[in-house]
């Protein structure tokens, strides 16, 4: 799935992707500094899904 999404993570600046000299020749992925800034307001989305899937449960 990552290569899937690369192409666009990587145009929006979310990671960075390194091609390593090794035989075979490997790639490397990593977050960038902007891809981390938004852990919070992920972080944030994910709780208000979870708290809302549980008031949808409890009917």
């Amino acid at each position: 799935m990552l290569l899937v999404i690369t192409p666009t993570t990587a145009k929006n600046l979310l990671i960075t992707r390194t091609v390593n000299t090794t035989k075979p020749i490997t790639v490397s992925y990593a977050l960038t500094q902007h891809a981390l800034e938004t852990e919070q307001a992920i972080r944030a989305l994910l709780d208000f899904g979870l708290e809302y899937r549980k008031k949808i449960k409890a009917g």
